[in-house]
């Protein structure tokens, strides 16, 4: 098949710079018009590509569909500039530069395979290395793109474990579509979608909650739901987790029992938070059976009217119903 060939780059506010330039071989599932799409979320990310190691990761993942014959990735900031290149998947080429916040000096470091790796600074001469200011976090700086160079050596596109299969299943499920991690809302879904279940006996893996200052969340949920941005809208899964019939059946009802509440609400993401909000306040405040709308109004940092409250614990008593009437939980 012909070869890709893309070359994109963009600037930011405050003079970053990101580019790269990709050539590929496509496999017979390449989709093109996915791929572009994904590159151009990708693209816009401004606060995504200071992390060349997922730079490297997530253009891998996103071209996944072709084979890699070129990866070229340049980044620069005020503090930081990085340029990295692949022949082969191999990385044959990395120069970085760390700047000084103040003077603007900087320490550069260059390496290539089969050749010596270079260390230069822009204020001293050689004969005055171990007078240089500052030289232990200097000493420190170099050492830490050291072993990030040797991460760069072998970085793996984005993959799904066990507990991420088990929650796109678990989101497929509950929500009736697939997920899409380079939605904006994707993070809302994930995170009120699995609060929620928590109420039901349903969870993977050891995802603690927190209140931030608009729902539940879990920042190990947060991580993974950025790590799969590339991956944009699942619709298949390799080796797929089987969850049981039983948890199954009840990621349904819960689900279905949701959505035909929301029904055609405008904001469904911010129904889907109250209802997140209420049963965290019901499970932390110990609330038998939401009895007390009083006290889960109550909560800290909840934010929860009467209304609302009400209207949600109604909701997880219907829920509970319709489990206990199909023999579930």
């Amino acid at each position: 098949m012909e070869q890709i060939t893309i070359r994109k780059i963009k600037g930011y506010e405050g003079g970053t710079v990101f580019e790269f330039r990709y050539e590929g071989i496509p496999f017979e599932v390449y989709d093109e018009e996915k791929s572009e799409e994904l590159i151009g979320k990708f693209l816009n990310k401004k606060t995504l590509h200071r992390d060349m190691l997922r730079n490297v990761a997530y253009i891998r993942t996103i071209l996944n569909s072709s084979k890699e014959k070129l990866l070229v990735i340049h980044y620069k900031d005020r503090d930081n500039e990085e340029t990295v290149k692949y022949d082969n998947g191999i990385l044959s080429f990395y120069e970085g530069k760390k700047y000084d916040d103040e003077s603007l000096n900087y320490m550069k470091v260059k390496f290539q395979p089969n050749d010596e790796l270079k260390i230069s600074f822009s204020d001293f001469e050689d004969k005055q290395i171990i007078e240089y200011p500052n030289i232990k976090d200097t000493k420190n700086q170099f050492d830490e793109m050291v072993d990030h160079i040797n991460s760069l050596l072998n970085v793996k596109p984005v993959y799904l474990n066990n507990d991420t299969k088990a929650i796109i299943e678990t989101y497929k499920l509950f929500y009736d579509e697939n997920p899409d991690f380079s939605k904006e809302d994707i993070n809302i879904k994930i995170q009120t979608m699995l609060s929620i279940l928590a109420q039901f006996d349903i969870s993977f893996g050891d995802y603690s909650f927190y209140i931030n200052e608009r729902m539940p969340e879990s920042l190990t949920l947060l991580q993974m739901v950025n790590r799969l941005f590339p991956l944009g809208e699942v619709t298949v899964i390799e080796d797929p987790v089987k969850l049981k019939e039983t948890a199954k059946e009840t990621i349904r009802i819960v689900g279905k029992t949701i959505r035909e509440t929301i029904g055609n609400n405008q904001d469904v993401n911010e129904a889907l938070i109250t209802i997140s909000k209420t049963i965290y306040a019901g499970r932390y405040n110990l609330v038998s059976v939401y009895d007390d709308i009083e006290k889960l109004v109550e909560y800290p940092n909840i934010n929860l009217t009467y209304s609302e409250a009400n209207s949600s614990t109604q909701l997880v008593k219907r829920i509970k119903k319709t489990l206990d009437d199909n023999k579930i939980n």
